[in-house]
């Protein structure tokens, strides 16, 4: 009997067990061929991986989208993981890449931070799957998570930190500006590029700027800091620096303190007047309680005043006078009825007249 030619479900599971016999995945290709098709796979891995979502991407479906054969994808990547791993280190790495090369040469930080803005949503326009890739990443793997934004902010932190020396900007926390910066171009990115699929209009990133602009500029730092006045009233024109500043700062803050303490001081030597006793919160019960009294109290008032009307009504009546009752009148008496005949009584009184 004739063997049935391998389906697709047996070839893959040779391609798996040649891949597990093989070395090492290569990281970085020696030849430009390989290093092309490494390429094409972490393209692919970023079209499937924003569409379909970490778990039901699948490395077949990552293969067929780069056209390679599947065993492939096991020289240059062990599993899923490994290549999602690598697709957001890459994203993260070109990321800061287009950042510096939008920069070049620029010195103020204000227009640096424009430049920057510009650049970034640029590229999240031309990759637009960063934005699901990097925040699956939380629950893929969150170490590599936190790491794609802290090397972003961290080369950040520290062209904050230059301009904060230079007196371009404020002396605040540079790494609490790199990722309040950040936040609001990252957000900047989603309402515009994500979900209009553009960039935002003008209007809109000249908003953003006067905001930066009022909260990092230097003439705010100026107005407010301490140690900008001590080195206008000692004639030196010069910023002051990053140190003197901390300096003035530290010394304005032990003078706060000392103020607080002798308030404090000064309170506890007066006497503390009486607080009126809080009245206790009336329970639920005590309510309760109070509802039936009111109500038994009704009752017996209810009760007494029909008793008392009666007893007043008897006492009235007792004080009265009784009223004479009239004399029955007796009733007339008939007369008597005569027994004799009528011939004898008409006899008798004939008798009578003569």
């Amino acid at each position: 009997m004739d063997k049935l030619p391998a389906g697709p479900h047996h070839h893959s599971r040779m391609t798996k067990r040649a891949a597990r016999k093989q070395k090492a995945p290569v990281q970085s290709p020696p030849t430009t061929k390989g290093r092309r098709t490494r390429q094409r796979l972490l393209d692919a891995a970023e079209v499937v991986f924003g569409e379909s979502g970490y778990e039901r991407a699948s490395i077949v479906e990552i293969t067929r989208h780069a056209d390679v054969a599947l065993g492939t994808f096991y020289v240059y990547f062990p599993n899923k993981q490994a290549i999602f791993s690598e697709l957001v280190t890459e994203l993260g790495h070109g990321l800061r890449r287009r950042l510096a090369e939008a920069i070049g040469e620029l010195s103020n930080r204000i227009e640096i931070e424009e430049a920057g803005c510009r650049a970034f949503l640029e590229f999240v326009r031309a990759h637009r799957n960063l934005y699901r890739i990097v925040r699956q990443a939380e629950f893929v793997d969150e170490s590599l998570y936190r790491s794609y934004y802290q090397r972003l902010a961290s080369s950040y932190v520290r062209g904050l930190e230059r301009a904060v020396d230079a007196g371009e900007i404020r002396d605040l926390d540079p790494e609490t500006v790199a990722y309040a910066l950040m936040g609001i171009f990252d957000f900047l990115g989603m309402r515009w590029v994500l979900w209009n699929d553009r960039l935002p209009p003008r209007r809109v990133v000249e908003d953003v700027f006067r905001l930066i602009r009022h909260g990092l500029g230097p003439a705010t730092l100026t107005a407010r800091d301490p140690a900008a006045d001590t080195q206008r009233e000692q004639g030196s024109s010069s910023t002051p620096t990053r140190s003197a500043r901390r300096a003035v700062a530290a010394e304005t803050a032990v003078k706060k303190t000392v103020k607080k303490t002798a308030t404090k001081k000064a309170a506890a030597k007066k006497p503390a007047a009486k607080k009126p006793a809080a009245k206790k919160p009336a329970t639920k019960k005590t309510a309760a309680k109070k509802t039936a009294a009111k109500k038994t109290a009704a009752k017996k008032a209810a009760a007494k005043k029909p008793a008392a009307k009666k007893t007043a009504t008897k006492k009235t009546a007792a004080q009265k006078p009784a009223a004479q009752k009239p004399a029955a009148q007796k009733p007339a008496r008939k007369p008597k009825r005569s027994t004799q005949h009528p011939l004898e009584r008409g006899r008798g009184t004939r008798a009578s007249e003569g």
